[in-house]
């Protein structure tokens, strides 16, 4: 789940306009109901994201797949773009199997 939790998380980047966590947790609670408790679990307000989604967010700044933008969001980098594809890709492949 992990994985598929970081692909969709970091499918709610953009290159032009940045997301807050909490969008992104509001966009994939919305798409995906199923995921809220997976994703809100452990949240202490004013944050929606529990500790699990807050860490794949850390590490999407940590890999420099996404990049801070002043304090209201990342954007998606290159370098996330190529990890979202590859994501696709594992997913592709498992679907296959």
């Amino acid at each position: 789940m992990t994985s598929e939790l970081e692909r969709l998380l970091l499918g709610c980047l953009s290159v032009r306009q940045p997301t807050s966590l909490n969008e992104a947790v509001t966009r994939l609670c919305e798409r995906h109901p199923e995921l809220r408790e997976v994703l809100t679990a452990g949240a202490q307000a004013p944050s929606l994201a529990g500790p699990g989604a807050q860490r794949l967010w850390a590490t999407f700044q940590r890999e420099g797949w996404g990049r801070l933008y002043r304090t209201s969001g990342l954007l998606l980098t290159p370098a996330g773009e190529a990890r979202l594809d590859e994501l696709w890709k594992r997913r592709q492949n498992h679907e296959c199997l």
